[in-house]
């Protein structure tokens, strides 16, 4: 006991010395300010000193504890309208880091001592995909709605979510790891997808697609244009004409979709040879197709009918052999009597041995026959959903690249009628995805550009339908504003 005691005496006397400072400290601040404190889950005013006067008494009011600051900055309870926030199909990288006290080694006067250290979690951190909802889904934490909030937003709103559902005390970092691009059609050289910067606006969008120009076209531009503008009509006339085959093969007619005002347009920009050509590319298609049919049923056929044999030849073997069975069995009856000998009770027994391994025989080929047939009409019924899924896939292909080459047509058409117009004054809109639908307006040169947004730019004075690359005749979706860019 008496070495226990000498061991806890630094404590001891550490300890007293730190109560005697937060006295000292009392004493000499207690006058200036006696404030009774209250503890955050009491709601009563503590008493006074006993040494404390009447007029002390009546000064003291009580103050309660104030709550915990949230980690989270102003303004991001609800989304912001900052151009530079989290949209629809971005990908974040989250990194997170947790504080944490250990115990160090007491200080000279014995007080204990601790030392704080930061470090990463590893389980936490990952790039995450903003999904449909507008959330981002974290390990151990869950969802996090983050949808049109800034980066220092999320971090705030992660830090909250990561304390109060795991009690974890640290702080995280975000940063954008993938944003999809900005695409551009219309009026502009270069349609499609465009990379995004942090303060992207329409004008610098427009000026990268090529559709702010000053100079007019030159006449070698104008005649490139003329000369794209028939490569992508040969180009998407033959699309259609392949797609129009590949239905047909897919529905098992002889014959192209009855459709003479597209057939026109396909014939003046192939020729009437490459239709004629195409028309009997389906019929050798379908026709060796039907043969292949026919070999296939042709192998099922003959094999139902060995199947048929087998089952005879089994049928009948089985019926000898209980013949022979019952024959063994009255010979045996007939020796126990006397009257038969025991060479005939053998050969008997003989007999309806060799009978049953026969038996065994064609019961194994009616077996294989079976296994034969079975894989027959699979190997059958897989080939035409291989052929089904093939015709598919070249379909959505073909329809993929129409659809390009039909936007790459009308962007030519475009630039091409910009020349007997003002080509410095265009209509653009923009339609971007939320949570709720598209939202679709009309945009300024200073407007603000989102990732995944989509840029459409056209004349002022547009007709209100543009030809398609099919013959067909498209109308915008709804009257836009003209917008002067001089």
């Amino acid at each position: 006991m008496a070495a226990m005691a000498t061991r806890l005496q630094p404590l001891r006397d550490a300890a007293e010395a730190r109560l005697a400072v937060l006295a000292e400290s009392w004493r000499s601040d207690g006058a200036a300010s006696a404030v009774a404190t209250v503890p955050p889950t009491v709601g009563h005013v503590s008493d006074p000193a006993p040494e404390a006067s009447q007029a002390d008494r009546a000064d003291i009011v009580p103050v309660a504890q104030p709550e915990p600051e949230r980690p989270i900055l102003a303004g991001c309870d609800s989304p912001g309208d900052n151009s530079d926030v989290v949209v629809l199909g971005d990908r974040l990288a989250l990194r997170f880091f947790e504080h944490s006290t250990l115990a160090s080694a007491p200080s000279m006067d014995g007080a204990p001592g601790s030392e704080s250290i930061v470090f990463e979690r590893l389980d936490l951190s990952g790039s995450f995909e903003v999904g449909t909802s507008g959330a981002v889904s974290l390990p151990a934490i869950g969802h996090v709605d983050v949808i049109g909030r800034s980066l220092p937003c999320v971090e705030a709103l992660v830090t909250l979510a990561a304390s109060e559902r795991l009690r974890l005390t640290g702080s995280v970092s975000a940063a954008f790891a993938a944003r999809p691009p900005v695409l551009v059609r219309g009026l502009v050289r270069a349609p499609g997808e465009h990379a995004y910067s942090p303060g992207l606006t329409v004008e610098r969008v427009l000026a990268q697609a090529g559709a702010i120009e000053a100079d007019p076209l030159t006449p070698s531009q104008r005649d490139d244009l003329r000369a794209r503008e028939h490569e992508l009509d040969a180009l998407a006339a033959s699309l259609i004409l392949e797609r129009a085959r590949i239905d047909a093969a897919l529905s098992g007619e002889r014959a192209l979709a009855d459709d003479p005002d597209a057939w026109d347009a396909v014939e003046e920009a192939l020729g009437a040879d490459r239709v004629r050509i195409e028309r009997g590319v389906l019929l050798a298609e379908i026709a060796e197709e039907e043969a292949e049919e026919q070999r296939a049923s042709d192998r099922i056929d003959s094999l139902v009918g060995r199947l048929s044999a087998a089952q005879a030849h089994l049928a009948a073997a089985q019926t000898h052999l209980a013949y022979l069975s019952d024959r063994e069995a009255e010979l045996s009856d007939r020796m126990q009597r006397g009257l038969a000998t025991d060479d005939a009770v053998d050969a008997a027994t003989m007999q309806r041995m060799d009978m049953e391994q026969t038996v065994l025989e064609r019961r194994d080929a009616l077996l294989q026959l079976e296994g034969e047939l079975r894989l027959a009409r699979h190997e059958a019924a897989l080939r035409e959903a291989e052929r089904h899924n093939r015709l598919a896939i070249l379909a959505l292909e073909a329809t993929k690249e129409r659809t390009q080459v039909g936007e790459q047509l009308r962007a030519v058409r475009a630039q091409l009628a910009m020349e007997r117009r003002d080509a410095r004054v265009f209509a653009v809109t923009i339609e971007r995805s939320e949570i709720d639908g598209v939202a679709r307006f009309v945009a300024d040169p200073e407007t603000r550009v989102r990732p995944g947004d989509l840029v459409t730019v056209t004349p002022a004075d547009a007709p209100a339908e543009i030809p398609a690359a099919d013959g067909r005749r498209t109308l915008p979706p709804d009257p836009v504003t003209p917008v002067s860019w001089r």
